[in-house]
C-alpha cells in the first residue's frame, strides 16, 4: 500500500517500508505537514497487512472518507485521508498486482453482483427483504462459505438473516470488535487469541463488516469460514465494505421512510378526530338536505385521505362496490332511483391507492354534477368488458344541453385528470335527452403502480 496526494501543497512522502509513520507538524515526525493548524503529533499510521490510523488527540482532527476518526481505523484502498488542508488516497502497491493472477477473472463477475444488488437494493421496501438479499450477494462474491446479517441495536446481537438459511452460530467477539471498526479481518487467527466460540465453531477466517446509520453501527456484515472449507477471495474487504455502505444507505432510506410515514399516520389520525368529529356535528344538525349532503361529501373525501395510507391495494371490484354503496346512500337522500347493472365480485384486479382514489372520487363528482345541475329522477349504472377494455357508463334523465353547449370548468378537468392517472378516457354524450359518461378503461388494468 501507499499514500498519495492528491490535494494540498507539495509533501515529501516517506516510504512505507517503515512500519510506522508519525504524522504532523514536527520535525521528529515521518511526514511533515508544515501548518500552524496540524498538531506536532497529530496522528499516526501503522503499516501492518492492512495499514491502520490512529489520531492523537489531534486538535482538528483527522477524517477518513470525511468521517472524523474517534478510533483506531483500518485504511482500505481507495480510501481518502484528510488532515487540515492535505488529502491523501491509499492505493494499492502496484508491483503487488499480478495481472495474471486468477483474481483477475473473478473481478468482472464480482463486480457485475456487486451492481446488481445495488439496483436491487434501490426498489427494496423492507429491512428483512435487504438483509436476504445483502446475505446472499455477500457470500456469492466472497468466496466465505456462510454470511450473516447480525443485528446490533439489542443485546445479545441477534441474527437478522443468514445464507445458507439456518443457524450457523457466530463469533460474539468478533461482533463486538465491529463496533469499533468498519471491518474486522482475521486470518487463520494468527497472532489472535481465539476466543472459545471460534474454537467450538473451528473458524479458520472470518471477517465482519459494521453497517452504520446516523453514525450509529446498527447490524454487521458476518462471514466466516471453517476447517475443511474453501478460504475467501482475495480483496474481499473491500468487497465487503462496498456491500456494507450500500445496505446502509438502504437501511437509512428505509428508516426515513418509515418515520415520514408514522408521522403522516399522525397527522391523519389527528385530522380524522378532529375534522371528522366536526362534519358529523354538521351532518346531524343540518338545516337543509343540501346542506347535509355537502358535510356527508366532505366527510367522505376526508375518509378516502386518511385510508390511503394503510391500504395500498385494494380489487376494482372493492372499490366499485364503494361506489355503489356511496351512489346509492346520497341518490336515496335525495329521492333519486338507482339503476345498477353490474355485478362487481368479477373484477378482482389490484389497483393501487392512488388509481383506486381517482376511480371513486371521478364517479362521486360525476354523480355530484348530475344532482347539481341536472336533477334527475333516474340513475343508471352500467359495465362490460369490451375486449381490450372495460367500458363503465353513468346515465342519467335529468335536464341538460348538449356536452358541445357545456363550458368547460374546474370539475371536468379534474375528471380528466383523475381519468388519465387510470390510464382511461372521458366521453359525454346526450341521447334522447339522457346524459351518460363513459369511462374506457383498458383490460386488463395496468399494474398497480
Amino acid at each position: 500500500m501507499e499514500l498519495e496526494l492528491v490535494q494540498g501543497p507539495t509533501v515529501a512522502l516517506p516510504s512505507t517500508d517503515q512500519p510506522s509513520w508519525l504524522i504532523g507538524r514536527g520535525l521528529d515526525c515521518q511526514l511533515v505537514l508544515p501548518d500552524p493548524g496540524i498538531s506536532r503529533h497529530h496522528a499516526r499510521i501503522d503499516w501492518l497487512a492492512e495499514p491502520c490510523l490512529v489520531d492523537l488527540n489531534s486538535t482538528i482532527g483527522t477524517r477518513v472518507n470525511g468521517r472524523l476518526v474517534d478510533r483506531p481505523t483500518t485504511l482500505l484502498p481507495g480510501d481518502l485521508l484528510a488532515i487540515g488542508p492535505w488529502v491523501f488516497q491509499l492505493r494499492a502497491d502496484a508491483d503487488r498486482i499480478d495481472i495474471a493472477d486468477t483474481r483477475v477473472a473473478l473481478a468482472a463477475p464480482r463486480l457485475e453482483r456487486l451492481l446488481a444488488f445495488c439496483l436491487h437494493a434501490g426498489n427494496l421496501d423492507s429491512e428483512i427483504e435487504l438483509g436476504l438479499a445483502l446475505v446472499e450477494t455477500a457470500r456469492q462474491v466472497s468466496g466465505f462459505s456462510r454470511a450473516l446479517l447480525i443485528g446490533m441495536e439489542t443485546q445479545p446481537p441477534a441474527v437478522l438473516a443468514s445464507s445458507p438459511a439456518g443457524d450457523h452460530g457466530f463469533s460474539r467477539a468478533l461482533v463486538d470488535q465491529a463496533r469499533g471498526e468498519r471491518v474486522v479481518r482475521l486470518r487463520r487467527f494468527e497472532g489472535y487469541d481465539a476466543s472459545e466460540s471460534m474454537i467450538q465453531l473451528g473458524m479458520s477466517s472470518a471477517l465482519a463488516a459494521a453497517i452504520e446509520v446516523e453514525e450509529e453501527r446498527v447490524a454487521c456484515l458476518y462471514l466466516d469460514s471453517r476447517h475443511g472449507e474453501q478460504t475467501e477471495q482475495a480483496d474481499i474487504g473491500r468487497i465487503c465494505q462496498a456491500l456494507a455502505t450500500i445496505a446502509a444507505m438502504t437501511l437509512t432510506r428505509l428508516r426515513h421512510q418509515q418515520r415520514l410515514w408514522q408521522q403522516r399516520e399522525r397527522i391523519y389520525s389527528d385530522l380524522h378526530d378532529d375534522l371528522g368529529a366536526r362534519l358529523l356535528a354538521q351532518i346531524y344538525q343540518a338545516p337543509t338536505p343540501v346542506w347535509a349532503e355537502n358535510a356527508r361529501l366532505m366527510l367522505k373525501d376526508l375518509r378516502d385521505v386518511v385510508s390511503q395510507p394503510s391500504q395500498d391495494v385494494r380489487s376494482l371490484g372493492q372499490v366499485l362496490a364503494e361506489v355503489r354503496t356511496e351512489a346509492r346512500e346520497r341518490l336515496a337522500i335525495q329521492g333519486v332511483g338507482l339503476d345498477w347493472q353490474l355485478d362487481v365480485d368479477g373484477f378482482d384486479q389490484a389497483l393501487a391507492k392512488e388509481q383506486a382514489s381517482s376511480l371513486s372520487r371521478l364517479f362521486r363528482e360525476a354523480l355530484t354534477n348530475a344532482l347539481r345541475h341536472s336533477r334527475p329522477q333516474t340513475v343508471a349504472f352500467r359495465g362490460e368488458i369490451d375486449i381490450d377494455r372495460l367500458l363503465l357508463k353513468l346515465t342519467h334523465d335529468g335536464c341538460t344541453r348538449a356536452p358541445a353547449q357545456w363550458r368547460a370548468g374546474r370539475g371536468m378537468a379534474s375528471m380528466r385528470q383523475r381519468a388519465a392517472r387510470l390510464g382511461a378516457s372521458l366521453d359525454w354524450t346526450l341521447e334522447t335527452d339522457r346524459l351518460s359518461l363513459l369511462l374506457t378503461l383498458p383490460w386488463p388494468p395496468s399494474k398497480a403502480y
